[in-house]
């Protein structure tokens, strides 16, 4: 987010990463009984690496007086603008500041994707919240899972004892 987008009572602007991720955590807190802590700590030192700090971008949703109603964090490549993590507040809902970021996201990438003369697609990653889950499709969107692919470079022997 290189701009403050305003619209409707509501505008986006550029977060501080920790702060965004500590929303979210505590976000998750009210939805999960995970025990993510370490997965979070990890995520602070990845948004301060050079990958993080070029490729990922802290954004937060506020209402005209300042009170911030949703906070997020999206990724950009070559090919996608990943929609990374957002914890919105009831007042959030209500104002629909989740739609009002994408909305933003969208008008802000369309058609800037050069390098392969195709449009940016929009991943939305997921989730397994169901409030979360029918307002992804609501946008249309088809599931199309991530594989994992695991390759155990150990030598023959013991190769056989790790699984």
């Amino acid at each position: 987010l290189k701009q403050i987008h305003q619209g409707g009572g509501l505008e986006i602007k550029v977060a501080d990463a920790h702060e965004v991720i500590n929303r979210y955590q505590e976000f998750l807190r009210t939805k999960t009984n995970l025990d993510l802590k370490d997965a979070f700590r990890r995520l602070h030192l990845f948004m301060e690496s050079q990958f993080g700090q070029t490729h990922l971008y802290p954004y937060q949703v506020t209402k005209d007086d300042g009170n911030a109603l949703l906070y997020g964090i999206y990724g950009k490549d070559r090919h996608r603008i990943y929609n990374f993590m957002t914890a919105v507040t009831q007042e959030g809902r209500s104002a629909h500041a989740s739609v009002f970021a994408l909305d933003h996201l969208i008008k802000t990438h369309a058609g800037t994707n050069p390098n392969l003369n195709l449009n940016l697609k929009l991943d939305f990653m997921g989730s397994k919240i169901p409030g979360v889950r029918s307002f992804i499709e609501s946008f249309g969107a088809v599931n199309r899972p991530y594989y994992l692919y695991h390759f155990n470079h150990l030598p023959w022997p013991l190769r056989l004892l790790k699984k």
